[in-house]
């Protein structure tokens, strides 16, 4: 691609073989010239309990929209298929 966008700069390209976090739905429409960019994660809270042989995990992240245009997002998190998801909130 051509040279880097003001905008591309705000955001992260996808590192290699890392598929988590919140990306960018359509890039291309706000400005950034990767195919697949992260927005920034700015802040992580989590709080664990163990109860038997199960672990409840509270997990809670910020992310920054660095730019002036709202933002289509794809949130990505990997999990086990020993493992689920039973709530999520926005």
């Amino acid at each position: 691609m051509g040279g880097t966008s003001s905008a591309s700069k705000k955001f992260t390209q996808e590192v290699e073989g890392i598929r988590c976090g919140c990306y960018i739905r359509r890039p291309d429409k706000v400005g950034v010239n990767f195919d697949r960019a992260l927005v920034p994660l700015r802040h992580i809270d989590y709080d664990l309990e163990v109860a038997n042989s199960l672990l409840h995990i509270t997990l809670k992240q910020v992310y920054r929209n660095p730019i002036d245009k709202f933002l289509e997002v794809d949130y990505a998190v990997p999990i086990s298929p020993e493992s689920s998801i039973y709530k999520f909130c926005v």
